[in-house]
């Protein structure tokens, strides 16, 4: 039985590997990108029921994929988790409650787990998160 699917946007190959093994441990069906441009091109092509984005990568930033979102999907930001290690002063410019969540890097197996697994089972957004100071 195949889980249900989940898009990775990261740039950085260990966080890919790490979450791609903690996805699959949860029974998901992972598909990994490594930058923006390859993020939008298969939200297009393909319905994922959750989508990690790292906010800073190359070519088109995970910043530039939400406002692509915004102008052409803006319903899929729902199932939107936003990973990222950077603060509130970047994070801030965002209406944090149009994503399901925010998470913090580094990453923490349990909480990520929980994140998507919840936003994949449709559950309602949480309204705070272990670690993250901007959930609210």
């Amino acid at each position: 039985m195949q889980g249900e699917p989940v898009l990775v946007a990261d740039d950085d190959p260990l966080n890919r590997k790490l979450l791609t093994m903690i996805l699959k441990d949860e029974g998901h069906e992972v598909t990994t990108v490594e930058d923006g441009v390859e993020a939008i091109d298969i939200i297009k092509r393909k319905e994922f029921k959750a989508i990690v984005l790292d906010l800073l990568m190359p070519e088109v930033s995970g910043f530039e994929v939400v406002q692509h979102l915004i102008a052409h999907n803006p319903m899929i930001l729902e199932r939107v988790i936003i990973l990222t290690g950077l603060d509130e002063k970047y994070t801030g410019r965002f209406d944090h409650s149009m994503f399901y969540a925010f998470a913090t890097k580094p990453i923490d197996r349990v909480t990520i787990a929980a994140l998507v697994s919840a936003c994949v089972r449709g559950e309602p957004r949480p309204s705070a998160i272990p670690g993250d100071e901007t959930a609210g």
